[in-house]
């Protein structure tokens, strides 16, 4: 028998009454059967100090998987968000495989609905006596919109340009490599 007792079971280890299913491996990987080590005394310290992972692991799998809140959801520790994830994910898979719906689509209903439940939502706060939402006024600085808007216009010049080029009929490969684009472009759009 051992002279250490395990803190969480209260009885000693090495008597293999509560890893009899499990086996200790120490960091070398040499398996000690079941907690037993005949060797030495240093190694049954040594194995008293080490926890039990599965798989001989070094680390939890928290701390494999980064720890924190993606850890928790991943390993179901919160089981309020994990749920949500997998129920969301399960509605927009339905959504796009099933029922066939397109994202432009899906974008454009869901911000229907939004402003339809604010609209209802403010209206309807009057006539219950609450305060109604205050909604924040967005202003776009004009600098930003001034450097979108010039380089907008300079990529349409540039395409105008290229245009001009492939119509006049100068280039053949230029001409070819444009159909192709314009084709791949309208094929791909109908995903959408």
């Amino acid at each position: 028998m051992s002279d250490y007792s395990d803190p969480i079971m209260g009885d000693e280890i090495g008597t293999g009454s509560e890893y009899s299913s499990m086996e200790m491996v120490d960091e070398s990987g040499v398996n000690n059967g079941h907690g037993h080590d005949y060797s030495s005394s240093s190694s049954d310290e040594h194995a008293h100090r080490q926890k039990f992972h599965l798989f001989g692991r070094q680390k939890p799998i928290h701390k494999a998987f980064g720890g924190g809140k993606p850890a928790d959801i991943v390993l179901w520790r919160n089981r309020q968000m994990s749920g949500g994830l997998l129920a969301g994910a399960t509605v927009i898979w339905l959504l796009f495989e099933w029922i066939g719906y397109h994202l432009i689509t899906f974008l454009c209903h869901s911000l229907i609905l939004c402003l339809a439940t604010l609209f209802l939502y403010s209206n309807l706060s009057y006539s219950v006596n609450r305060s109604a939402l205050n909604f924040p006024q967005i202003v776009l600085p004009e600098d930003l919109c001034m450097s979108i808007a010039l380089l907008l216009r300079d990529g349409c010049n540039q395409a105008f340009g290229i245009f001009r080029q492939v119509a006049s009929g100068n280039d053949l490969k230029k001409f070819l490599s444009v159909l192709l684009f314009t084709y791949l472009t309208l094929s791909h759009i109908s995903y959408f």
